[in-house]
């Protein structure tokens, strides 16, 4: 007779769920503002352009801590 065992998918780490959450919200924040510029007619000023700079390097690097 041969005993199978049944395993339990693992759960994702704490820590891979909170770069997922970030990561989201990230996104939906510059999201909005390219919605507002593109859709909404409204211009950015240099500040908020230059804030910008902080969410196009930091989405690359959440996505790669989520994936390793």
């Amino acid at each position: 007779m041969t005993s199978t065992t049944m395993t339990t998918p693992r759960p994702l780490p704490t820590d891979k769920i909170l770069v997922g959450i970030v990561f989201v919200l990230a996104l939906a924040i510059i999201a909005g503002a390219w919605g507002s510029q593109l859709i909404g007619g409204l211009v950015p000023c240099e500040l908020c352009l230059a804030q910008r700079q902080a969410y196009y390097w930091g989405l690359p690097v959440l996505a790669l801590m989520a994936v390793t």
